[in-house]
C-alpha cells in the first residue's frame, strides 16, 4: 500500500489545492475574501449567562418494522465561566411501521406517554424511491426533542446566549416550530457545529478553504446569511460553523474565555460539559438492553437480529 500512498497523495493534494472563489450556503454564492474576516477579542462583560444544550441517543431496539431510542437532553448554565445550573430531562422513543405513516411515540423515564408524532413513510422531503426507515425517524426525534427542551430551559433560565450543538436548519417540517419557538427567545441562540458539510464552488471543504486564508487570531467569517464560521482560540487547528438568526458577533465573542481547555482547543467547554452528560455510553445501552429483553421475556430477539452486529463481535 505504501506504493499506492506515494501515488495518491499527490493527486489528492493537487485535487484540493483549487480552493475556489466562493462558499455554497443553500444555494448563494458567498465570495471567499479576506474582507468577510472579523476579528474577535474576548468579552467578559456581555452575556455573562450562556445556556449550553446537547442531546445524546441510543437504540434499544432495531429492526426493519420498529425502532425503540432511548434519549438523554442536557442543559447547563454558565455564568461568567462557572457551572451555575444543570437541567437533565430522559425519554424513550418507540417508533413503529404502520401502512402509510411511521408513528413515533415518547414516553418520559418512567413509562407515561408524553406525545405522538407522525411521518409519511414516503415523505420526498425525507426520502427518496424507498419507504422511510424507522432508524431515520429516530434522529428526527432527537433533534426535535432537543430543540423543545432548548426552548424551555431557556424560557426558565433566562440565558443571555443559548447555544445548540448542531445547526439551527429545520430537517423535517415537525422542526419549523420548533425553531420558531426558538427565534422568539430574548436572547441569541448559536448552533454550533463540530464539522461542516459545506463547500466551496470548488468541492473543497469551506474549512479547508477558510483556514488557509485566515488572519491569526480568534475571527468571526461574516457570510450576511444565518451560516457562519468561527475561531475562537488563536492557537487552535479548529473551525466552526455557527448558525444565528441574529448578527452573533457579540454573542461569539463572550465565548473565547470558556474556550481555553487544552482537551479541546477553541471549543467551548460549556458544550464539551454538555456533550459528556448527554452521551448515552455502550456500557450503559448494553444494560438497558438486557433489561428490555428481560421484561420482554425475549418477545423481540428475532427482530433485532442483525448481521452487521454479530460482524461485530466476531
Amino acid at each position: 500500500m505504501k506504493e499506492a500512498f506515494t501515488k495518491i497523495i499527490p493527486h489528492l493534494s493537487a485535487e484540493l489545492s483549487n480552493i475556489g472563489s466562493a462558499i455554497l450556503i443553500n444555494g448563494e454564492k458567498i465570495p471567499l475574501s479576506k474582507e468577510y474576516f472579523k476579528l474577535l477579542t474576548a468579552n467578559c462583560e456581555l452575556h455573562t449567562k450562556i445556556l449550553f444544550v446537547d442531546g445524546g441517543s441510543g437504540l434499544i431496539l432495531k429492526s426493519a418494522s420498529s425502532c425503540l431510542q432511548f434519549i438523554r437532553l442536557y442543559a447547563v448554565l454558565y455564568e461568567k465561566n462557572k457551572r451555575t445550573k444543570q437541567v437533565f430531562e430522559e425519554y424513550l422513543v418507540a417508533i413503529v411501521n404502520k401502512a402509510d405513516v411511521l408513528e413515533a411515540s415518547v414516553f418520559d423515564a418512567k413509562g407515561n406517554f408524553k406525545t405522538k408524532k407522525v411521518f409519511g413513510a414516503f415523505d420526498p422531503e425525507l426520502t427518496i424511491n424507498e419507504r422511510l426507515e424507522p432508524e431515520r425517524v429516530c434522529s428526527l426525534m432527537l433533534k426535535l426533542l432537543e430543540l423543545n427542551f432548548a426552548f424551555r430551559t431557556a424560557k426558565e433560565l433566562n440565558p443571555n446566549t443559548l447555544i445548540r450543538d448542531g445547526d439551527l436548519v429545520p430537517t423535517c417540517f415537525l422542526h419549523e416550530h420548533e425553531l420558531k419557538n426558538l427565534r422568539s427567545l430574548f436572547c441569541i441562540v448559536l448552533g454550533l457545529s463540530k464539522t461542516s458539510r459545506l463547500c466551496t464552488n470548488t468541492g473543497v471543504s469551506v474549512v479547508t478553504a477558510l483556514q488557509r486564508v485566515a488572519p491569526d487570531g480568534c475571527w468571526l467569517y461574516k457570510t450576511n446569511t444565518q451560516t457562519n464560521f468561527i475561531k475562537l482560540h488563536p492557537k487552535s487547528k479548529y473551525v466552526f460553523r455557527c448558525d444565528s438568526y441574529v448578527d452573533p458577533e457579540a454573542a461569539v465573542s463572550s465565548l473565547i474565555p470558556n474556550s481555553s481547555d487544552p482537551v479541546f482547543l477553541g471549543y467551548p467547554y460549556g458544550l464539551l460539559d454538555a456533550d459528556k452528560f448527554a452521551q448515552v455510553t455502550k456500557s450503559e445501552l448494553s444494560q438497558l438492553r438486557v433489561q428490555f429483553a428481560l421484561h420482554s421475556k425475549e418477545l423481540f430477539s428475532e427482530t433485532d437480529l442483525n448481521a452487521h452486529d454479530i460482524l461485530d463481535v466476531l
